[in-house]
């Protein structure tokens, strides 16, 4: 191979990883704020309805705001590690406003699109989908069951400093 189809290769190798590494950062920073838009929305609801206090509020809340600080943690590896170490669930049955069951189901959707979608090994498991054809919503809606179980996990609101 000549000098120069060498150093265009590792151009290019190095532009491919430069790029990756920016977009890691730019697809998180994309979760954050989705996260916080509905985070944002939730407390808009809670407050217009004087519910800023219902335990069930609190604790999507904390989930939430967990699920933000360790957006940049929560890759296939670390949310399969989760899911087969087993995660304790602290109790749903709080939830009784509609905006809560909304805004949990909201999160998990954002969050399960996140790891399909925007990282190589969620594409590398669509097009495996699409392969053995299976239906893709129904991958998705498995996906947002998983992250759901993990949002609801007392392991992951111990980040956000608190058990709620």
């Amino acid at each position: 191979m000549s000098p120069g189809t060498q150093l265009i290769l590792g151009c290019a190798g190095l532009s491919i990883l430069i790029s990756y590494a920016w977009w890691v950062k730019v697809r998180t920073w994309m979760l954050r704020q989705e996260l916080f838009e509905i985070r944002d929305w939730l407390w808009d609801c809670m407050r217009r309805g004087d519910k800023l206090n219902d335990p069930g509020y609190q604790q999507v809340r904390h989930s939430i705001n967990a699920m933000i600080r360790l957006a940049p943690l929560l890759t296939f590896v670390s949310m399969a590690k989760l899911l087969v170490d087993g995660v304790e669930q602290r109790s749903t049955k709080l939830h009784g406003v509609p905006e809560v069951d909304v805004a949990s189901k909201k999160v998990a959707e954002v969050f399960a699109y996140h790891l399909l979608y925007r990282s190589f090994a969620g594409l590398a498991i669509l097009v495996l989908v699409r392969l053995f054809r299976f239906r893709k919503s129904s991958v998705v809606e498995q996906f947002a069951k998983w992250v759901g179980r993990v949002m609801n996990s007392k392991e992951i609101v111990v980040v956000d400093g608190c058990l709620a």
